[in-house]
């Protein structure tokens, strides 16, 4: 919601954009500070230090530096890049508005794939054989 009420309001005024998202973050606060218990975010085993992250093969440090870098980059572009070419002249030359709306749609579409990912994954790999792909039909000899 924050990205749709944003760019609304930035169509009105920078600083009154930036005081009224303040003041809903600080309207927020109270609750988050006393409706959320302090078991939150802890797990129930002995936490894992950060030693023990890096002690791991080299093939899966690589994967994880280059994961770092790739997510890194993909939300760097993704915040400063992207609205300043959807914005620009001899870019799109979109309103205020309408680049809100669409990296707020897109944030939402984004999350409701990645919750839904593991399901569709589980479903399509206890469904697989490796007779599917090469159309080869099981039958008994």
């Amino acid at each position: 919601m924050g990205y749709f009420l944003g760019s609304a309001l930035l169509t009105w005024s920078y600083v009154g954009a930036v005081s009224v998202m303040i003041a809903l973050i600080v309207v927020a606060l109270p609750f988050a500070w006393f409706g959320l218990t302090t078991k939150l975010g802890r797990v129930s085993k002995k936490n894992i230090t950060l030693r023990a992250v890096f002690e791991q093969t080299g093939n899966v440090n690589v994967l994880s530096l280059a994961r770092l870098f790739l997510f890194g980059s993909r939300d760097l572009w993704f915040e400063v890049p992207l609205p300043y070419y959807l914005r620009s002249a001899t870019g799109m030359g979109w309103p205020r508005p309408a680049v809100g709306a669409m990296l707020a749609g897109y944030i939402i579409l984004y999350g409701q794939v990645q919750a839904y990912a593991p399901q569709a994954r589980s479903s399509i790999i206890s469904h697989w054989s490796p007779y599917d792909r090469v159309g080869v039909v099981n039958a008994d000899p």
